[in-house]
């Protein structure tokens, strides 16, 4: 859900996985999904792509340049952005009427009261939780970060172990 969405191609994925989310949403959103940080992950990414706002990814805070289409191209790009949108909110009101304790629980704040359908709209959903959600999937980026610059270190760390031990054991074995 995090990928860039500024063309077609792009949008593609993002818009497949939603759809994936609302097929599969008993699996997802089910009693036995008990993880608090995904819910509110989710709630944040599910904010930004409805209000067309772009998902940080970077947490160091650097501006982004982008250089200027043809028409057409925005044309389309823009009603792939309408269908994410409104895809974003079809999980949305999935997510809500499964998990508002979940969420509520996640920004330690009750939500408000929808309007006239199934869940309450994400531009005050979004007004309300902004700025516990953005520190939240902060710190998921972060840990995701590290988790990475861990995972070769500790790669390397076992396979030498593994490499120890096989030839630790074939010296035994030649010197019988």
């Amino acid at each position: 859900l995090s990928r860039n969405t500024e063309s077609i191609a792009e949008q593609m994925p993002v818009l497949e996985t939603l759809q994936r989310l609302t097929t599969h949403r008993s699996l997802v959103f089910g009693a036995g999904n008990h993880e608090l940080d995904f819910f509110g992950c989710l709630t944040y990414c599910l904010t930004q792509l409805a209000l067309d706002m772009k998902i940080t990814l970077d947490t160091n805070g650097k501006t982004t340049w982008h250089v200027p289409t043809d028409s057409n191209s925005e044309c389309t790009t823009q009603q792939g952005q309408n269908l994410l949108a409104v895809a974003a909110k079809r999980v949305w009101d999935e997510l809500y009427t499964c998990k508002k304790p979940a969420i509520e629980e996640v920004f330690k704040s009750p939500l408000p009261q929808p309007n006239n359908g199934k869940s309450p709209d994400l531009n005050l959903v979004h007004d309300q939780i902004h700025e516990a959600a953005t520190k939240l999937w902060i710190n998921y980026i972060d840990a995701e970060k590290k988790s990475n610059y861990r995972m070769p270190l500790e790669l390397h760390t076992q396979i030498q172990s593994k490499i120890q031990k096989v030839t630790g054991g074939l010296t035994r074995l030649a010197s019988r």
